[in-house]
C-alpha cells in the first residue's frame, strides 16, 4: 500500500477494487462505516483521506488487512542515548 509525500496511506485503489469485487455499493459501506455516501465517494476517488478509525472500519468491511498497511511505514529508529 503506498503512501503519499504527506505520510498517509494511499488506499483508494483498494477501495473500488474491494467493493466491487464484493458487490457492495458505495452506500451499503459507508452505511457500515458510519460516514456520508458523499464522504465514502471521496475517499474512494482519493480526494478525501480517511482517519484511522474510518480506515479500520474500512478494513473490516471491504476485507483488506491493515497489516499490509504498515509493511510501507519506515521508522527511523534513533540511537540510544549513551550511558552516564
Amino acid at each position: 500500500m503506498p503512501i503519499d509525500q504527506d505520510g498517509h496511506f494511499v488506499i483508494h485503489p483498494l477501495l473500488r477494487k474491494n467493493r466491487t469485487d464484493l458487490g457492495y455499493t458505495q452506500e451499503y459501506v459507508s452505511e457500515c462505516c458510519d460516514i456520508t455516501p458523499r464522504e465514502y465517494q471521496n475517499l474512494e476517488s482519493g480526494r478525501a483521506k480517511p482517519s484511522f478509525i474510518t480506515a479500520i472500519r474500512l478494513s473490516i468491511v471491504l476485507q483488506f488487512s491493515l497489516d499490509d498497511l504498515k509493511q510501507e511505514i519506515q521508522i527511523r529508529k534513533p540511537p540510544l542515548p549513551t550511558p552516564r
